[in-house]
């Protein structure tokens, strides 16, 4: 025999209302109850809308409710790993839309926030409390001054503009007002204030995300910055002597990209990032 309270409890949906009331309850006399979903269900507010690195880098509210996947832990720990085992230190994130990859950037740069609450929070979204033999623990430790993190998020611009305007109103550096957009000295600049602000940072280092990277890529298809900037930058974050890190995040790769931009990359700049690209795949 059927229990009653669990037949009771049986909710049937139509045209927004609902049938019947909670378990141990009887339903109303002669029809439906006036009440909607939203009365009953409410989400939280991180999956209300799409997270945005540059904004939701450092709250501990746009932590709550993040669950890292298996895909997104091999990402993290892929990328540790190869900075514990060799000399790269740039890395492509690839992953389809909505596949979390900006949450997940957004976790990484928590971890080594200066702010010890929303270091501890992200320790505990990465699951990383007791995994303390984790590559991830050794390569992303953060003494109480934290890494400096430059969030960065893409548009039909200049990268070159963009990391420089990060720069400047993370660690007070002047390199945009010093010099002239498009210029050779703005690069210059910007490299040698990375390198310093790395070998100024003892016990900590300097974490650079650039999400979105596509559409800079896409802008420098056009008049846009030489493409061999990547491979610049990626060079610097391998052999400067502090702690740099480069995370470019992609939904397709550079030779994707490059096919259907018709970008032609000057050799030897697309394998230095590519390698990266293949070490950290984040499927849906």
């Amino acid at each position: 025999m059927r229990n009653k309270k669990s037949s009771e409890s049986a909710q049937v949906l139509k045209r927004g209302s609902i049938k019947s009331v909670a378990t141990g309850s009887a339903p109303h006399r002669g029809g439906t109850l006036d009440r909607k979903l939203s009365d009953e269900v409410t989400l939280s507010r991180q999956f209300q809308r799409a997270v945005r690195l540059d904004t939701d880098f450092g709250s501990v509210e746009a932590l709550r409710g993040y669950i890292c996947q298996g895909t997104a832990r091999n990402v993290l720990e892929a990328t540790a790993r190869h900075v514990v085992q060799t000399p790269q230190r740039a890395f492509i994130w690839t992953g389809p839309y909505g596949g979390g990859k900006s949450s997940l950037a957004v976790a990484l740069c928590s971890l080594v926030t200066p702010n010890k609450v929303v270091r501890r929070a992200a320790m505990d979204v990465l699951d990383l409390a007791g995994a303390q033999q984790s590559d991830i623990v050794s390569v992303f430790s953060a003494t109480k001054d934290g890494w400096l993190v430059l969030p960065v998020v893409g548009h039909r611009g200049s990268v070159v503009d963009a990391v420089s305007s990060c720069l400047d109103e993370f660690a007070g550096t002047s390199v945009l007002r010093s010099t002239k957009s498009g210029t050779r000295q703005r690069i210059a600049l910007l490299f040698k204030a990375l390198a310093e602000q790395a070998a100024e940072r003892v016990g900590n280092g300097v974490l650079l995300v650039i999400d979105e990277l596509g559409k800079f890529l896409e802008a420098a298809s056009g008049d846009g910055d030489d493409i061999y900037f990547y491979q610049e930058l990626a060079d610097l974050a391998g052999r400067c002597k502090g702690r740099l890190i480069v995370v470019g995040i992609l939904h397709q790769s550079f030779e994707q990209y490059a096919h259907r931009l018709g970008i032609v990359f000057k050799t030897p700049c697309s394998p230095r990032w590519s390698e990266g690209a293949r070490r950290g795949t984040m499927a849906s």
